[in-house]
């Protein structure tokens, strides 16, 4: 069911080539410059997700170890 749902979508948007003007072709450059663009932002922001999620879960493991540390230097 998925991959039906899949490639309909990808036959929906499917791209055409630029034709023989140079009118549609600037067009159809100025499109994929801007797709470019959004899959570049898309990514960013990906990773910045990717990092604070991290971050967050790493969080406990590191406050742990300082208390650890803290507990450790000062005993002796």
């Amino acid at each position: 069911m998925k991959y039906r749902k899949i490639s309909t979508h990808f036959e929906e948007s499917h791209l055409t080539g630029p034709t023989n003007s140079s009118s549609s072709f600037s067009q159809s450059n100025k499109s994929s410059n801007l797709i470019v663009q959004e899959n570049r932002q898309k990514a960013a922001k990906m990773l910045i997700s990717v990092v604070i999620i991290f971050s967050i879960c790493y969080l406990p493991v590191h406050v742990f170890n300082l208390f650890r540390y803290k507990i450790i230097l000062y005993s002796f």
